[in-house]
């Protein structure tokens, strides 16, 4: 009901508000840095609310502002209102109306907060306020309610539009892999000056569904770009289903055998080489690898390791000088099946692969070839064998004998004395004996290698002897004479070091390793079951961290003997049983320790270091090494040269033997 006649000319703000607010039944403060006169005038009365939003709209034209707090009306300046706990709304939809000032919590769901603020900051009031919150994308807004909702509806705007536009194209006939590169410099604007982000298309590759995946913030744009991604996917003019693929890592032979085993075929025809097959099957071959150019499995400590003198054997199918080797023709069996998915044949001179198939089984074994040929990292092991050995021996008495004995003993010994026996009473001397031998032996052998990751390797420093196994006689009959003859087999003697590394996640290798230091017991060649061997053998898996020096396993032995010989009875006699008794005493101890380094090769650079630094020691060896000969004498020795070209990239030759001198005289 309309109470409230307003007739205020040039009236105090303090006496405008003590007016209305008596009109209205409110209770208004007034701050008392509000000064200044108003004018507000109404022809017929007006309502209580109307009266309040004509005394609020007067008071914003002077900088000044109305609040509320729970029924009581506070006018104090524009500025301070933010301050004074205006009401707070959240969400994107403005609840409040009018000139009064308000504080609204935008939440944006597309675009960056940061980004909007520069926008929205002209379009705030001087004495309010606008905040973003990266932390959750929010915009905080203190202003006139009104002011608000003209600024709700500008982020609405940019929010909205800044929704992507998304779309997929599967591709029939086009690699997606390889049509992106395409696409994308087609569609790139930046070379006509073009920089709106809006007209910016992404594009991305899915090889797993050979699709491309365009999102543009322009839905016109997106079109555009969906049109030519179909227009790229056109079957290629060139006819036929023949690809060849040339690796730059893997090898050829290995990638064929498991994409047939992807595609279930047989590997029943590979061969690597035709060649190899006939390595390794001969007597006194060295039996580092198998008749097919493999590693043998790593031996046990029991076992030997290698197969018997003149045996051999064949595998696979040999293969024809330069050609395709691996698995050319399929067995009879599986020709319908394999063909249905195609064939793959690994041409071993190129390293590559030729593959038969439609483009679709294509594609899917590129991914593959793509994650396989990748370059392997390698494995640098350092191994390190110390057996310290000592030997005493001591021997202190007087040994009686007869003549020709002590001749003998006398002979071979180191003696002090002979004494004097009793004339022709038995024929008997005596011999003093008073011998002491101290013997020490260290031996240190440093075997190492590198292989590849998950490969085995095998390095061996040592003799391959014959080991007679048996004697076979070529006739049976006892009433004739029988020609016999012997078999042997063969072993390798020396240091020898098998193992396979595999690098695990976190860079732990896990090694499985056997190592060995034999050698033939002097005298023993002769001996009725062939040679005697010494043999120190370790057979074991262990996890060891890049650079890490493990010891794999030691052996300490401490033997004691000791005797006495005497004459009975006499021998008891004190101090002249002393005449009659000879004493010894033996003692040996042995060490043995067995260490092992294994250090990751990542890169070239890795590599070179560590090959400079054994080069270099063996270079140092060379230098200082000074022959004893004096009329016999070169007048240069050999020596490697400097280490200048063992760096990635350099274009000299570390083994060129130009940069040797050999000057020999002439005798």
């Amino acid at each position: 009901m309309a109470s409230v006649t307003m007739n205020f000319a040039n009236t105090d703000i303090a006496q405008v508000a003590r007016a209305i607010g008596a009109a209205t039944g409110k209770t208004i403060i007034v701050d008392p840095r509000v000064t200044g006169q108003l004018n507000l005038v109404s022809e017929n009365p007006v309502s209580d609310e109307v009266a309040i939003k004509t005394l609020e709209s007067a008071l914003r034209m002077q900088g000044f502002t109305l609040l509320q707090d729970h029924g009581v009306i506070k006018i104090v300046p524009e500025a301070d209102a933010k301050l004074q706990g205006v009401s707070t709304y959240v969400g994107n939809a403005p609840v409040a109306k009018g000139d009064q000032v308000v504080t609204q919590v935008f939440h944006l769901h597309r675009e960056s907060a940061n980004s909007v603020l520069p926008i929205l900051r002209p379009l705030i009031s001087p004495n309010n306020t606008v905040s973003a919150y990266p932390g959750n994308n929010t915009i905080v807004v203190t202003d006139y309610a009104d002011n608000i909702r003209r600024i709700a509806a500008v982020i609405a705007g940019i929010d909205a539009a800044s929704e992507p536009h998304i779309d997929v194209v599967q591709l029939n006939f086009a690699d997606a892999a390889t049509t992106v590169p395409q696409v994308q410099k087609l569609l790139d604007m930046s070379a006509i000056g073009e920089s709106d982000p809006t007209q910016k298309v992404t594009v991305t590759a899915d090889p797993r569904t050979n699709s491309i995946v365009l999102r543009s913030g322009e839905s016109e744009r997106l079109k555009e770009a969906e049109a030519l991604v179909i227009k790229l996917d056109t079957p290629a003019r060139t006819p036929g289903n023949i690809h060849i693929v040339t690796l730059r890592n893997a090898d050829a032979t290995d990638i064929a055998k498991t994409l047939r085993k992807i595609l279930g075929q047989s590997n029943s025809g590979d061969s690597k080489d035709g060649s190899a097959q006939s390595k390794g099957n001969g007597a006194g071959s060295s039996h580092l690898s198998n008749s097919d150019g493999s590693l043998p499995p790593l031996p046990s400590i029991g076992g030997t390791t290698s197969t018997s003198s003149g045996a051999s054997t064949t595998t696979g199918a040999s293969s024809g000088v330069g050609g395709a080797s691996a698995g050319a023709v399929p067995n009879s069996d599986d020709q319908d099946g394999d063909k249905g998915n195609g064939e793959i044949v690994a041409d071993v001179s190129t390293n590559s692969l030729i593959i038969t198939a439609s483009e679709p089984v294509f594609k899917n074994l590129s991914t593959v070839i793509a994650r396989l040929d990748q370059r392997k990292v390698q494995i640098y092991i350092e191994s390190l064998i110390m057996e310290v050995s000592s030997d005493k021996t001591g021997q202190f008495g007087i040994q009686w004998l007869t003549t020709s004995g002590l001749a003998t003993l006398a002979a071979s010994t180191t003696n002090v004395g002979i004494v004097a026996g009793f004339g022709n009473i038995l024929g008997t001397k005596g011999l003093f004996q008073a011998l002491q031998t101290n013997s020490d032996v260290n031996i240190l052998s440093t075997p190492s290698l590198l292989t590849l990751d998950n490969h085995e390797a095998r390095i061996l420093v040592g003799t391959n002897i014959p080991i007679e196994t048996g004697t076979y006689s070529t006739n049976t009959t006892s009433s004739s004479s029988a020609s016999a003859f012997n078999t042997y087999d063969r072993q390798d003697v020396g240091i020898m070091l098998d193992v396979k590394p595999q690098i695990n996640q976190g860079g732990t290798i896990r090694l499985q390793l056997y190592q060995e230091d034999s050698s033939v017991i002097s005298g023993t060649s002769n001996n009725a079951g062939g040679s005697s061997i010494n043999k120190r053998a370790l057979q074991s898996t262990i996890l060891a961290d890049d650079g890490q020096i493990v010891v794999l396993g030691g052996l300490i032995s401490d033997s004691y003997t000791n005797g006495n010989s005497s004459l009975p009875w006499i021998s008891k006699v004190p101090l002249l049983g002393y005449l009659f008794r000879n004493e010894t005493k033996n003692r040996e101890k042995t060490n043995l320790l067995i260490f092992l380094r294994p250090v990751i090769v990542k890169d070239a650079s890795t590599l070179a270091n560590i090959s400079s630094d054994r080069y270099g020691y063996i270079r140092g060896k060379s230098l200082d090494y000074k022959s004893e000969n004096w009329t016999q004498k070169d007048d240069t020795q050999p020596v490697p040269p400097p280490n200048n070209g063992n760096q990635p990239g350099s274009e000299e030759n570390l083994f060129d033997l130009t940069h040797i001198e050999h000057k020999i005289n002439a005798p």
